[in-house]
């Protein structure tokens, strides 16, 4: 088969792996127009017969959280805020959806920027987990989000921490995942945008989880 016939053979199957119910509105039309920054990347895909080119880096345990200490969002709000700390109003929405783990199970934490991760330009979320996935980093369980909030008591002023979990959909329809941050109006549970063409830049701060072995 020619390289075009591959090509297209390529693209037919990646085009039945995309999940399409995640773009919104014009997020489609953004991807379609970013194609002159991201064709040399996909040629160098085609060129690697399709497979994923796997940069190994090591990165040091940021900290540990440990899981399933509280069984429901009730408990983990009332320890969160006993300390001080506050839970806007988006997190407490989708702090109430999620699953926790059934017993205290301790993961390994690592915080990156997106240049740590050979970030350069703006990317989407999919494109720096794809970055962190390829440097032995794994996305981590949405508890994460509300474990670190209540157990990181000596977070720096100014600080902005994403949590690296597959977006939730909240209320109003929008995809977020979590942040912990601590401002002038306080230390705070929130959560940020993870539409699929939402893009970050090289200084985001990223926790992962440190894939086990």
């Amino acid at each position: 088969m020619s390289i075009i016939g591959q090509a297209f053979e390529l693209m037919g199957e990646l085009g039945k792996r995309v999940p399409w119910g995640e773009f919104k509105k014009n997020e489609l039309q953004n991807l379609v127009n970013d194609i002159a920054r991201v064709g040399p990347e996909f040629v160098q895909f085609l060129k690697n017969g399709g497979r994923v080119e796997v940069v190994v880096a090591q990165f040091p345990t940021w900290r540990t959280v440990t899981l399933g200490l509280h069984q429901s969002a009730e408990a983990y709000a009332s320890s969160i805020e006993a300390k001080g700390k506050k839970i806007s109003t988006w997190a407490r929405q989708w702090l109430a959806k999620i699953l926790f783990a059934k017993e205290p199970t301790t993961i390994e934490l690592v915080r990156v920027r997106g240049s740590d991760l050979g970030q350069t330009d703006v990317e989407t979320r999919a494109q720096i987990y794809a970055r962190a996935l390829a440097r032995g980093l794994d996305k981590v369980p949405a508890e994460v989000g509300s474990a670190l909030r209540d157990q990181y008591d000596d977070q720096p002023m100014g600080e902005y921490l994403l949590v690296a979990s597959d977006p939730f959909e909240d209320s109003g329809g929008s995809l977020d995942v979590f942040h912990v941050c601590r401002d002038d109006g306080g230390t705070w549970l929130d959560t940020d945008d993870g539409h699929p063409g939402d893009r970050w830049g090289p200084g985001g701060v990223w926790v992962f989880a440190r894939r086990k072995q």
